[in-house]
């Protein structure tokens, strides 16, 4: 028997395999009762639809059609192999190959009642393949299993033949949606080498969707979303075209959901011009995008007063969450971050740590009646919060001679308030009777000031 190899190069790599791999297609022989041209289609691994093995008469007994299998790096450790088995729809399909150690995969249907079965298996060290080994396939529906013999084949040259001739694509975009709900219909656009076969994949969903030639180069494409369906934004999509045995992929670039709004944070804490205990502080919040992509989680960045605290918070795309030790003080937050469509969101409020500061709320108590002779000194008796710096000031219009006033700063004085916050200060006044004498004191501590004013008259 003979074996065929074919290859395939990659505009843009699908994201299950690597960007620099060029896709080796790998064929593997029937082991019994297969003639020589039982290898068909570009896959590797390929069987006759009329070499069915264990196949009974029975109208409900499943049937194998092919397998073939692509590696992007042949069987080298490292190596991401595709298998995909086609056959009767709606069964439950495995591949068994007998390497040093023996390697059982699981393919599932997709789409659901194609018939078609895919899994992906990435080559160890440890399973030691090589040429010549079993491969088995087994499709099963209900209690009826059909199972095909392979082995693998020989590697026929170790060149990888150019793509063919002008088989490229020039673009491949979506009609973009405003939610990825069960229902909704996605179309997906390909532009490249006309006459080609075109088809499109969604990672984790679907694979091999047809793609039809609307006009020549143009190439189109459908699928609605199931509820069993599991898509985001982010989602890979790949687009294929083939000519021969040639392949080429291009990823879709733009996000599926058509998303121009940014995100918001809610339930920040601690609130916006909050106080909170020195200690163990939590600075997190909420993160809302109702109609659009979610937030990217990699996209968020926190930072107190400037220090850059990303790599202490937990992060997920619904929220965000910081632990850690504050010394008491004043802080700003500043938030980033960006959902799937690039929308960014900023935030910055300010809170603060430590005990909060006592009540500054200066009050004075002079002469009774705000009254004094003029003969006396003046003592001017004050509360405020304890240790509060008191900045004391008395401006007499001094009564000199008939209707004749002099403007004269009496006193300029700063002083401490004590412990529990008590302060006096004392005025000799130097006017007649009917002078008037404006009192002025000012209260600072952490930051915060407070006032209070007093007028005297002589009588």
């Amino acid at each position: 028997m003979s074996h065929r190899f074919t290859t395939s190069t990659s505009a843009s790599a699908a994201p299950r395999w690597r960007a620099s791999a060029t896709a080796l297609q790998l064929a593997a022989a029937l082991v019994a009762h297969a003639p020589a041209t039982a290898l068909v289609g570009v896959g590797a691994l390929a069987l006759a639809p009329a070499a069915y093995a264990q196949r009974g008469p029975a109208v409900a007994q499943p049937q194998i059609d092919r397998l073939e299998v692509t590696s992007d790096a042949g069987l080298a450790p490292g190596a991401e192999l595709e298998l995909r088995l086609f056959g009767t729809p709606r069964g439950n399909a495995s591949v068994r190959i007998s390497g040093a150690k023996p390697i059982n995969v699981v393919l599932k249907e997709s789409p659901a009642g194609s018939g078609e079965y895919v899994a992906y298996y990435t080559v160890k060290r440890a399973d030691g393949l090589a040429v010549g080994q079993a491969v088995r396939a087994t499709l099963r529906r209900g209690k009826l299993a059909t199972v095909a013999n392979y082995s693998v084949p020989a590697v026929a040259g170790a060149g990888t033949p150019p793509p063919a001739a002008g088989l490229r694509i020039d673009s491949f975009t979506a009609a973009p949606v405003t939610r990825l709900l069960p229902g909704t219909e996605l179309v997906v656009t390909a532009q490249g080498m006309p006459r080609a076969r075109g088809s499109f994949e969604i990672g984790g969903v679907a694979s091999d969707i047809p793609m039809r030639e609307v006009r020549p180069g143009v190439y189109e494409g459908r699928y609605t979303l199931r509820r069993e369906d599991r898509i985001t934004a982010a989602t890979p999509v790949v687009a294929s075209l083939r000519s021969g045995n040639q392949v080429v992929r291009a990823n879709l670039a733009q996000p599926l959901v058509g998303d121009t709004t940014a995100p918001t944070v809610v339930n920040l804490a601690p609130r916006e011009s909050e106080r909170v205990p020195p200690g163990v502080v939590y600075v997190s919040g909420n993160f809302e995008d109702r109609r659009g992509t979610g937030v990217d989680p990699r996209s968020v960045r926190l930072a107190l007063n400037g220090r850059d605290v990303t790599g202490d918070t937990q992060i997920t795309a619904q929220s965000f969450s910081y632990r850690g030790q504050l010394p008491p003080g004043a802080y700003t937050a500043q938030l980033v971050a960006r959902d799937g469509a690039g929308n960014e969101l900023r935030r910055d409020w300010r809170f603060d740590v430590g005990a909060a500061p006592a009540v500054l709320d200066v009050q004075l108590t002079g002469p009774v009646g705000d009254v004094v002779d003029g003969r006396n000194p003046v003592v001017i008796r004050g509360r405020t919060a304890p240790g509060a710096t008191v900045q004391a000031r008395v401006t007499g219009l001094l009564q000199v001679a008939g209707p004749i006033g002099l403007e004269q700063e009496l006193l300029n004085q700063t002083l401490t308030a004590d412990g529990a916050g008590n302060f006096a200060v004392q005025f000799q006044p130097a006017g007649a009777p009917g002078s008037r004498y404006d009192v002025h004191v000012v209260s600072r501590r952490d930051g915060r000031s407070d006032e209070a004013r007093l007028r005297l008259t002589q009588r």
